[in-house]
């Protein structure tokens, strides 16, 4: 191997490792939303169990758990207590519950409207959005192809 093709493998080493450290991101999917129609007092009525997949998936992406954990809290309007991590037993998967005026509305109304629900004026969707947390990170292609490098 000549110097000049040592030296650019080094360089290609150096890329790789920087990106370990800060390529790694995380992301979500949510695809698929139940929905109930909620009493306050009497809970969920299940004769109005809807399930239903998004027709365009919500993607959440964050260089951190606790970004991505923030930023989905913001989004739907809910507190760490609506968020059900590794829910159902499942690693990884991310359910969040929100309540909602309309049976295709996701984001948490239940601030808003918790007088009128608390005392029977309104009833709310309870909605359990589902999705998955991925870990995404640039693999080292030369490393898991078990390949010379030819990149360079």
């Amino acid at each position: 191997m000549s110097l000049n093709n040592l030296e650019n493998k080094q360089k290609h080493k150096a890329v790789i490792m920087d990106n370990d450290k800060t390529g790694k991101k995380y992301m979500v999917m949510f695809m698929q939303v139940h929905s109930e129609l909620d009493s306050y007092g009497k809970g969920c009525d299940p004769a109005t169990s809807n399930c239903r997949f998004l027709e365009e998936p919500l993607t959440f992406e964050a260089d951190t758990l606790k970004e991505l954990l923030k930023d989905i809290k913001k989004f739907f309007n809910v507190s760490q207590d609506s968020l059900l991590l590794n829910s159902c037993e499942e690693i990884g998967r991310l359910d969040v519950q929100t309540y909602s005026l309309t049976l295709d509305g996701l984001r948490c109304s239940y601030n808003r409207t918790i007088d009128e629900y608390k005392t029977g004026k309104r009833n709310l969707w309870l909605n359990d959005i589902c999705g998955h947390v991925t870990k995404i990170e640039s693999p080292d292609l030369v490393k898991e192809l078990e390949i010379e490098n030819r990149g360079v």
